[in-house]
Order: structure tokens, then sequence, then C-alpha cells
């Protein structure tokens, strides 16, 4: 009777052990990064970083609410633009943003993220900036070719947890390139613009234009 039933223990007891066990790094998310840092599991993570789960829920709201405040900003902008070619980018950061507020994501999940990537890279070569185009697209392949199994050893070891979510940090880099790229090209078309008046402004005829 003790063999027959050792079967359907070990399920049970797999079965509680995997409802506990927090996110694993292989979810690549801002849930399962902040639960392996802040929350103590005797069984499935030993070693957090600091054992204050108050400090995973702060640490996501705050995160979250940062990256998704960017992001809106960042598409009205665009919206608000009123450059025919700004539907691209804003599809694109809208992508990335998806994966970055999702609470897991897979390998698979990525690629998804052909279209907003290509749109990204379709835009920036159109404004004349083939670098930008060529480091958004060298990361979204980075993604496809890391070796993750190597980055995973360090999982549920207190802070050096962080180098186990390398996919996830890629996608953060990513979306503040975007964010960057796309504000410090509003920026550059507004000083051209202000130039242009500044000198419109001092031709002699300009009363003309009154």
């Amino acid at each position: 009777m003790e063999i027959s039933f050792r079967p359907f223990s070990e399920i049970i007891l797999s079965a509680r052990l995997i409802c506990r066990t927090p996110l694993p790094a292989s979810f690549q998310s801002f849930d399962s990064l902040f639960r392996r840092l802040f929350i103590f599991d005797a069984t499935a993570n030993p070693q957090p970083l600091f054992a204050l789960p108050v400090l995973q829920t702060i640490a996501v709201i705050v995160t979250k609410a940062s990256i998704l405040s960017a992001g809106v900003v960042t598409m009205v902008k665009l919206a608000r633009s009123g450059v025919a070619a700004a539907t691209a980018p804003s599809i694109g950061v809208l992508g990335i943003l998806t994966l970055l507020l999702a609470p897991a994501t897979a390998t698979y999940h990525f690629v998804l993220l052909w279209l907003p990537v290509g749109l990204l890279v379709g835009y920036f070569f159109h404004e004349r900036t083939p670098l930008r185009a060529y480091l958004i697209l060298g990361a979204y392949a980075l993604i496809g070719f890391f070796p993750y199994r190597r980055a995973y050893a360090f999982e549920g070891r207190g802070g050096l947890t962080v180098l186990a979510y390398p996919r996830l940090f890629l996608l953060l880099a990513m979306f503040i390139a975007c964010i960057y790229f796309i504000w410090n090209r509003a920026e550059r078309n507004g000083t051209a613009l202000g130039s242009a008046d500044a000198r419109l402004s001092e031709f002699p005829g300009r009363a003309i234009y009154k």
C-alpha cells in the first residue's frame, strides 16, 4: 500500500511547491524579478535580497507606473506632432510597452514584436538616423540568441538575481532607447524650427509678412 500511495503523495507535494514558488526567472518580468528579490520562501526562494514583501508591491507599482507614463506621454507627443509618419513609432512603442508590463513573458512572445520593431526601424530610417535603427534591430536580434541558461544560474542568489533577467533588461533598454530617440528628434525639430523663425525675422522684408 505504501508503494501505491507514494506517487500520489509526490504529486500533491509537487503541486503545493509549484503554487508556492515565486514566478521563475524564465518568465522575465518585473513581477518575477521583484518577487525573487523581496519575498522569502524557505523552499522556493531562501536567499532574497531583502525579505520585505511590501517592497515587492511598491517596486512593481512604481516601476510599471513609470514605464507606462513614459510610454503614454511619448505616444501623445507623437500624436500631437502632426507628422504623418507618427503612427509607426507609436505602434512600436506600444508593442514594447505591452511586453514590459506583462506579468510573465516567454521567448515565443517576442515573435509578436517583429511588426513593432519593423515599424520603429522603418521610422528611424525615414528620419535618416540609421544608427538608431540598427541599435533597435540589434537589441531585438540579441533577445533571440542570448544564452539564457547561463544567466539562470544567478536566479535566487540575492542581489545577483538581477543577472538572471537579461531578456527583461534588453527589452527595457529598447524601450528607453526608443523614448530617448523620439524625444531627441522632437527637440531637434523644435530647435530647427526656432532657428528658421529667427532667420526669417531678420529678413529685410519681414514687415511684408506681418
